[in-house]
């Protein structure tokens, strides 16, 4: 599972938070850490990445709890990154190409 959410561009720490997100539901940055594995001082930096990548959502509390977004619509976005890095790689590529080829 690691692997295959990896595969997608998520980190190591990235893709332990999200699997473990999705037994938890809406939870705090604590507990995250604690199911997870992922060191607590690293947790919002992993947080705000998984946040920025639109994969998770902040509920607005005290404290902060966080929780996944539908986990089709996590993937499918995760599979867009890809394509647009695929896309931004072949295009580059025929620039190189063409200087290259001068």
């Amino acid at each position: 599972m690691f692997d295959n959410l990896e595969d997608f561009g998520l980190s190591s720490y990235e893709a332990r938070v999200f699997y473990s997100m999705l037994k938890l539901g809406f939870s705090t940055a604590r507990e995250i850490s604690n199911q997870s594995d992922v060191p607590f001082g690293r947790i919002y930096d992993v947080l705000g990445s998984l946040e920025d990548k639109e994969l998770i959502e902040k509920q607005d509390s005290r404290p902060k709890r966080y929780a996944l977004k539908e986990p089709k619509f996590a993937v499918n976005n995760l599979l867009l990154r890809k394509k647009k890095e695929l896309d931004s790689l072949t295009d580059r590529a025929k620039n190189l190409e063409d200087h290259l080829a001068k």
